[in-house]
């Protein structure tokens, strides 16, 4: 279990970032909103490098919070340059990622620097459960993740 709260800590951050830097093949990220990475330096480092590693990245999003007439921002769209697969889910609430089919997490922040970087004066009280090897506690939540691929409304491009 990992928690950040301001201003102590960035734990949901560092997991989400030793996650990825730890993976192989895949990459699966839920959640709501996904932008301004470049202001969460590590993790926009962590997928980029991902993603040169031959990882498949893919990122999975509310369209009404992620509305295609306002993003995707800078930060998205070189992460989609470079790689990303960025899908909109209508009605989507899941926050989670599955890595590898080898490790879940399921956490109650988004991927923007207000839920991942504690040092900002709005930053929320956030918390993760992450698992490792044989899930068996989040297997069902790491599988569901990976099939809303094919519960996208759209990609964006």
């Amino acid at each position: 279990v990992v928690w950040s709260y301001p201003p102590h800590g960035r734990a949901l951050r560092d997991c989400l970032v030793r996650l990825v830097q730890h993976s192989r093949n895949t990459v699966v990220i839920a959640a709501m909103s996904f932008y301004e990475t470049e202001k969460v330096e590590c993790l926009h480092q962590a997928l980029l490098e991902a993603m040169k590693r031959g990882v498949r990245v893919t990122v999975i999003v509310r369209p009404d919070h992620f509305r295609p007439d306002q993003f995707p921002d800078h930060s998205t769209k070189h992460l989609l340059e470079n790689g990303l697969r960025l899908l909109g889910v209508s009605s989507l609430h899941a926050k989670g990622i599955v890595v590898d089919e080898n490790a879940c997490a399921i956490f109650s922040g988004n991927v923007n620097p207000f839920s991942l970087d504690c040092q900002d004066a709005s930053a929320q009280v956030e918390l993760g459960l992450c698992e490792y090897g044989d899930a068996k506690i989040l297997r069902h939540y790491g599988k569901w993740l990976t099939e809303l691929e094919t519960k996208a409304d759209f990609e964006y491009a």
